[in-house]
C-alpha cells in the first residue's frame, strides 16, 4: 500500500482492521494502528530532519500553518486565514486562537516566528534553510552576510498575526507553510532541554497525536492528543515499529501483527501478488527522487552533455523494470 501520509491514512486502514476483527483474527488490538516505518528516525525536531521517516512521525505530532489536502492543496492550518498582499510579496497569518500545546499553553505567531529563525540560524545548521530563501534577508542571514534575526522578514504584531515579507513574489510559498520544517516549536522548550526537548518527557504537540514513547531502534508509540484543535481522532494511539527487513514486515502484516504497510515493507514480488487484492491500493507520494550530476568532473562539466544524459534517458522503462505502479513526470 502506499499513502501520502499516516493522518490520512487512518479512516481506510481503520476499516481493515474492523473487516479483519470480524473474521475474528486473535492479534487485532482496537483504536490501535500498528504500521512499519522500518528504521530509526534520526531526529523528531522538525527544523533539522530532513528524511522522509522523521517527517512520518513529526506530521502525526506537529500541524503548521496550513496543511495538505488529500488532493494537495493548502487547506488552513493553524492558520484560520491569511492575505495575501503587496503584490504577493507579504503575507499574513491569523492564528486560530483555540490551538493548544499539548500541555495547556496556547500556541501563538511567535511559536512561528521562533522556529523560522532557528530554521534559519546558521548555528543550527539546518539542511532545509533554503527552502524559506524567498523571504527577505533569509539567504544573507543563513549564510551569515547578515547577523541580525531581527532583519528578517518575519514579525508578529500581535500573538495571532503572523507576518511574511518575500524579497520577491512566489506563487509556491503558501506550499512551503505546510512542509514540517515550517512548523512552530516552542522557545521555552527547545532552550530548556536542548538536544533532548525531542524525548518523549519533553516534547509537546499541537497535532493530533502526542509522543508517549520513543524505545530506540525498535518502536515508538504515540497516543491520541486531547487538546488536538481539530477535534479528538478515532485511533487512540499508533504503533511505529522500526522493522527494516521488508519479509519480515509482511510477514508480521499478514499474522495481524501490522494493520498496514507501504513501500518500506512490501517487496516487490508481494506487490506482484497482491496487486489485484482489496487490501492494496495505491495513491500518489509526494516525494521527490533524483540523480545528480558532479558538474565539477568532466564530462559533466559541460552542460551540452548533461542535456544529452537527460534527453537520453526514457523513463517509461522504470515502472516496468521496477514494476510498483510507478507513474514516470
Amino acid at each position: 500500500m502506499k499513502t501520502p501520509n499516516f493522518r490520512h491514512f487512518a479512516t481506510l486502514v481503520i476499516l481493515a482492521c474492523l473487516s479483519g476483527c470480524a473474521q475474528g483474527q486473535s492479534h487485532f488490538e482496537p483504536d490501535t494502528l500498528r504500521i512499519n516505518i522500518a528504521a530509526e528516525p534520526p531526529s523528531l525536531d522538525s527544523v533539522i530532519t530532513t528524511d522522509s521517516t522523521s517527517f512520518d512521525v513529526i506530521s502525526n505530532l506537529m500541524v503548521g500553518l496550513t496543511e495538505y489536502t488529500p488532493t494537495l492543496k493548502c487547506a488552513p492550518g493553524c492558520a484560520a486565514s491569511w492575505e495575501i498582499l503587496n503584490n504577493g510579496t507579504v503575507y499574513r497569518f491569523h492564528i486560530r486562537p483555540d490551538v493548544r500545546w499539548s500541555d495547556g499553553k496556547p500556541l501563538t505567531a511567535y511559536d512561528f516566528e521562533y522556529a523560522w529563525k532557528r530554521l534559519l540560524n546558521p548555528n543550527t545548521g539546518a539542511q532545509y534553510a533554503y527552502l524559506l530563501y524567498d523571504v527577505k534577508n533569509a539567504e544573507a542571514y543563513n549564510s551569515g552576510a547578515i547577523k541580525d534575526p531581527n532583519q528578517l522578514g518575519v514579525s508578529c504584531p500581535d500573538p495571532q498575526t503572523f507576518v511574511v515579507e518575500l524579497a520577491r513574489p512566489a506563487q509556491y510559498f503558501i506550499y512551503l507553510t505546510a512542509f514540517c520544517p515550517t512548523f512552530p516549536q516552542r522557545k521555552d522548550v527547545v532552550e530548556k532541554w536542548g538536544t533532548h526537548w525531542t524525548d518523549p518527557d519533553h516534547l509537546v504537540c499541537n497535532g493530533p497525536f502526542k509522543l508517549a514513547k520513543w524505545a530506540h531502534e525498535y518502536k515508538i508509540e504515540l497516543t491520541s492528543n486531547p487538546l488536538f484543535f481539530e477535534g479528538s481522532q478515532h485511533l487512540k494511539a499508533i504503533k511505529m515499529f522500526m522493522i527494516p527487513e521488508q519479509s519480515t514486515a509482511f510477514a508480521l502484516y499478514e499474522n495481524d501483527q501490522l494493520d498496514f504497510v507501504d513501500n518500506r515493507s512490501f517487496s516487490t514480488p508481494d506487490v506482484v501478488r497482491y496487486k489485484n487484492s482489496p487490501q492494496y491500493q495505491q495513491l500518489a507520494l509526494l516525494r521527490g527522487n533524483y540523480l545528480g550530476f558532479n558538474v565539477q568532473k568532466k564530462p559533466f562539466d559541460n552542460v551540452l552533455v548533461r542535456r544529452a544524459f537527460t534527453k537520453a534517458l526514457d523513463r517509461n522503462v522504470f515502472p516496468r523494470i521496477l514494476r510498483r505502479g510507478e507513474r514516470p513526470q
